[in-house]
């Protein structure tokens, strides 16, 4: 039986991408996407040129025009965008047959069994980073053998440098040495050797099987959780998976309720995740043929009539209704 393989594509930059993308002196100026939030207007999406000013997503528009008040700005259209990332999932089909849309910048594919047609994971990877290069988008990627942990890899760097919180004097001098040692250790888990040249730093891979001991590197906010339960855990001392996993399992649901334990073995795979394929849209038509051409009104009214109780049959048998009609 295949291991389950799972890719996590996201699009950070979606936003301001799909304009840009198509508005190239858009690519050399400080450019974000706002929302409206309580009356607010907030930043939603930022370009690189925005980022390197210092803003950051969820700053408010007035305190980023401060930092930088070169800052060119779009209200978002949130309708637009949902019908690019559909367009992406499209595109993304032809990588695997399930893909689903993840939240509003991101995909998820199922790409077990797949990964001979294209040579290899690492091939299938940089194939899908150049496809997006030349759509002029910026991608992350993380693969994994479970939903959770591929959609961490693509947001979340495991640290090489666990933090140290107290100790003696011998743990101070010993830091550098662990931290050496921990590099190693976190090399075993993540495919990092370059093939056919460097792996794109955008690209993060987990061994598989290695699932759950490359997510005890990663914070608990890569679990998916709310702000809300991502600031308890943090107020409580518990900064990573690993710390979170020690503990025991019965205090976590009384103190925090079950859903922190659902994302936890969710990521690690204790529980499943299904994907769900795209439902292609479904194209109701009806046609008819003559024997000889036709011209008069009332022949063309007949043969109209035949097409509609046709065509009523069908949206009767899948339940639909029409909103527009076109007569070819």
């Amino acid at each position: 039986m295949l291991k389950k393989r799972i890719l996590s594509l996201w699009f950070p930059r979606l936003g301001v991408e799909r304009i840009s993308r198509l508005k190239s002196v858009l690519n050399e100026v400080p450019f974000a996407i706002v929302i409206n939030n309580n009356n607010s207007l907030v930043l939603s999406s930022l370009s690189y040129f925005a980022e390197k000013e210092g803003l950051h997503v969820g700053q408010f528009l007035t305190d980023a025009q401060i930092l930088c008040p070169n800052l060119i700005t779009k209200e978002e259209d949130i309708f637009a965008e949902n019908f690019f990332l559909k367009t992406l999932q499209r595109w993304a089909g032809k990588f695997s047959p399930l893909v689903t849309i993840e939240g509003q910048t991101a995909l998820i594919l199922d790409i077990t069994g797949c990964v001979n047609l294209f040579g290899g994971e690492r091939n299938l990877l940089n194939k899908i980073e150049q496809d997006c290069i030349n759509m002029k988008l910026t991608v992350k990627m993380g693969l994994a053998d479970t939903i959770g942990a591929a959609w961490a890899l693509a947001r979340y760097e495991a640290s090489t440098n666990p933090m140290h919180r107290t100790g003696d004097s011998i743990d101070q001098e010993a830091r550098a040495t662990r931290s050496r040692s921990y590099k190693r250790n976190l090399e075993n888990y993540l495919d990092l050797k370059p093939v056919t040249g460097a792996l794109s730093p955008n690209i993060r891979i987990a061994l598989p099987g290695q699932t759950k001991t490359i997510l005890s590197f990663l914070p608990v906010s890569a679990l998916r959780l709310s702000k809300k339960e991502n600031s308890e855990l943090s107020c409580l001392g518990i900064h990573t998976i690993k710390d979170l996993e020690i503990l025991p399992r019965g205090s976590i649901e009384r103190r925090f309720g079950f859903n922190i334990l659902r994302r936890l073995d969710q990521a690690i795979g204790r529980q499943s995740e299904p994907i769900s394929p795209s439902v292609p849209n479904t194209h109701f038509g009806v046609r008819i043929a003559f024997p000889d051409p036709i011209g008069l009104e009332e022949d063309i009214m007949i043969a109209i009539k035949r097409l509609l109780s046709s065509l009523e049959e069908k949206l009767i048998q899948n339940g639909s209704g029409i909103r527009r009609l076109t007569l070819q």
